[in-house]
């Protein structure tokens, strides 16, 4: 009965384990190799910079365009 219970615990703390570190963006690969914690942090490190750079080119864009817009009113 022991192991019945400790074997449930441990699929049930890995199942949790899994879906944490998913949802914290530390999951395993596609091959089911686990990044280390480094790599990871480097590719999100690297993903953010890039959608803050697409971001700020976005922001530069409005603002040229309202600028000739009221340029054009006057």
């Amino acid at each position: 009965m022991l192991d019945l219970i400790e074997t449930t615990h441990s699929k049930h703390y890995e199942m949790f384990r899994r879906n944490r570190l998913g949802e914290l963006g530390l999951a395993d690969n596609v091959d089911g190799k686990q990044m280390s914690i480094s790599d990871t942090l480097d590719m999100k490190r690297n993903d953010l910079r890039h959608e803050l750079e697409q971001r700020e080119h976005t922001l530069k864009e409005v603002f040229i365009q309202k600028v000739k817009d009221k340029e054009a009113e006057l």
